[in-house]
């Protein structure tokens, strides 16, 4: 199952690169992350930004942690539990969709 996601979804992850306006962005979160394949092709098109995921899912988490190299950041924990502060990401990515900016998580919280 996840191999049809990543086939359907990684291509969209990369056309969505050409739009990013901030490059490169310091700090990226990839929330949701499943299996990690979305943060690691973040990670090779960003090499030098910090990159972090977050998914619920602690199958997913180790999953996400295989793929991934050291140097990217992966946590369990929900969107709204989260401790990172809001005021560093430069932009995030949720399923299929960028948001650019500073106000991340407002969306997410009641």
């Amino acid at each position: 199952m996840m191999n049809i996601w990543n086939q359907a979804y990684l291509p969209m992850v990369k056309w969505t690169f050409k739009y990013i306006t901030v490059y490169p962005p310091k700090n990226v979160l990839d929330i949701g992350i499943g299996n990690g394949a979305s943060t690691n092709l973040i990670r090779k098109h960003f090499p030098t930004s910090t990159i972090y995921g977050i998914d619920c899912s602690s199958t997913a988490v180790e999953e996400a942690r295989k793929r991934n190299r050291d140097d990217v950041i992966i946590k369990q924990e929900k969107i709204e539990e989260t401790d990172l502060p809001t005021n560093f990401l430069n932009w995030y990515l949720l399923s299929k969709r960028i948001f650019i900016g500073k106000n991340w998580i407002n969306p997410f919280l009641k």
